[in-house]
């Protein structure tokens, strides 16, 4: 590893940390926002998304090129990566580097499983990129009771000036380099003083974020997958802490909408409490909007049984004239090194058994329902669906769910008295809460039967259910689009108020 690594460390060691990150946002700005490259970084032909595709370049390849930078650039340098063919090299050095160290990993046979899951969570959220429906869900999450308290307590602001200030500044990297320190805000009606707060939390000075860079590395089969610090803290002080830059402003999107959670579940108590029901809340919101023609019947999750032994129903049954649909919604995500780490399997096998775990218990209360248990639903023939709906997408385990989830969990549903042939029966769905709302849309046309139905034949288990949905349905999705949380713009979008 050390000799693979070496031409690209003494390369950048000879270039400026600040002028290459610059460079390398550039590059960012190009691919996530169509930004065109100009001068010498222009390149030598237009070049649309799939021709960047085609050609590797991506997203994720130049946020190891960032880390490299960091790592092994100079502050005192005048040189610094100045033109597209001298990127180039160092993107198809990075490539080389990621390669070859798989080609010298013992354990390839075993593990090429495992890699494609790798590679799948790395790929993904980059090619699905953000939207505005993004945003507006996890505005309603935050602002859920109890987690907006949570919000105010340690970040200073409320949930709406987080968005705010998040936005703000996302559109301002779209045309700038730099932000001038300190901020002056005329965008929205968030306050200085929040707005400095804001930055405190969310910025880190090059020196620091080396040092994180350094502690996460790993010079072995996963160099290209460590955690980048950027996730936590995407701005970055310039010299003389005057002024910041955001090198992937993508991670401030980020930051403060799916990666908010993990700083939420370390308020354990208060986050167990409230999370959860909000989640479950959003997913019923997303039926209900979705609901237009009137098809679906919805039923809210129920206590029933003794005083000393109370069950509960699952979170939500949506049925229509052709089918049921049992859900179970969880606020769980997906663990970094569940996703990345290949020196042991511990971590991503951890995953699975969460998995698990959710089908075990979606099972558990289908079966009882299936035998009459439920007090305000019944079986009537119609067929019957579980699913499992996440915040983020978890299909990408695919791979790996019916040797790692499926088989265990047969033989568990065969010990406490459960058929184990219920999950052939119902076969199981995962989703996430974006993919669950396309689904549900299409299904307000056509039913949920012919839609889960479908799902289940062939190779489409394998696939996500949005691009199932997407790719089956378009016709009957016509131009309907994702309108569960939009009105949410309104509380992240006020209008300004005139200064008196």
């Amino acid at each position: 590893m050390h000799d693979l690594y070496k031409p690209l460390r003494n390369k950048l060691r000879k270039q400026s940390v600040f002028e290459s990150l610059v460079t390398a946002f550039r590059f960012m700005q190009f691919m996530d926002y169509d930004i065109p490259l100009e001068g010498k970084l222009a390149p030598p032909m237009l070049m649309g998304r799939i021709d960047r595709m085609r050609q590797g370049i991506v997203q994720w390849e130049f946020e190891i090129l960032i880390r490299e930078i960091v790592l092994n650039g100079n502050k005192f340098s005048k040189n610094h990566l100045d033109s597209w063919s001298e990127v180039a090299r160092q993107i198809n050095a990075i490539k080389r580097i990621e390669n070859e160290s798989w080609g010298q990993h013992k354990s390839q046979d075993d593990d090429i499983l495992y890699e494609l899951v790798r590679i799948a969570h790395r790929q993904f959220p980059w090619q699905r990129g953000l939207n505005q429906s993004h945003y507006a869900r996890y505005h309603r999450l935050y602002s859920a009771d109890g987690l907006s308290q949570i919000i105010e307590r340690d970040y200073g602001m409320t949930t709406s000036e987080l968005f705010q200030i998040t936005l703000a500044l996302t559109g301002h990297f779209l045309s700038n380099v730099a932000l001038k320190l300190p901020m002056q805000n005329e965008l929205n009606n968030v306050s200085s003083e929040v707005c400095e707060a804001f930055i405190r939390k969310f910025a880190i000075s090059i020196d620091s974020l080396r040092e994180k860079y350094s502690s996460h590395a790993s010079y072995d089969i996963n160099w290209a997958y460590t955690f980048n610090p950027l996730r936590q803290t995407p701005l970055v002080y310039l010299p003389g802490n005057r002024s910041l830059m955001c090198p992937i402003p993508h991670f401030l999107a980020r930051r403060v909408t799916n990666e908010l959670y993990f700083d939420l579940v370390t308020n354990a108590d208060a986050f167990a409490l409230h999370f959860g029901p909000a989640v479950q809340a959003m997913v019923g919101a997303v039926a209900k909007a979705a609901n237009v023609s009137g098809s679906f019947k919805l039923r809210h999750e129920m206590r029933y049984g003794s005083k000393k032994s109370p069950k509960d129903t699952a979170d939500w049954i949506i049925s229509d004239n052709s089918a049921h649909l049992f859900v179970e919604s969880k606020g769980a995500r997906v663990k970094f090194r569940g996703t990345s780490d290949l020196r042991s399997h511990t971590f991503i096998d951890a995953e699975f058994i969460r998995i698990k775990g959710f089908a075990f218990q979606l099972y558990k209360t289908l079966s009882a329902a299936l035998c009459g248990e439920y007090p305000n639903w019944k079986p009537d023939g119609r067929p019957v669906y579980p699913i499992v709906v996440t915040l983020e997408d978890w299909q990408t385990f695919g791979l790996h769910v019916q040797r790692l989830v499926f088989d265990p969990l047969a033989h568990e549903l065969a010990a406490i008295g459960i058929d184990p042939d219920i999950t052939k029966r119902h076969p199981l769905s995962f989703c996430s809460i974006e993919d669950f709302e396309l689904a549900m849309i299409a299904a307000d046309t056509v039913g949920i039967d012919k839609i889960f139905s479908r799902k289940n034949e062939g190779e489409y288990p394998q696939w996500s259910l949005g691009t199932f949905v997407s790719q089956n349905f378009s016709e009957e999705l016509g131009n309907r689009k994702p309108t569960a949380f939009l009105e949410e713009w309104d509380y992240i979008t006020p209008p300004r108020r005139n200064p008196t």
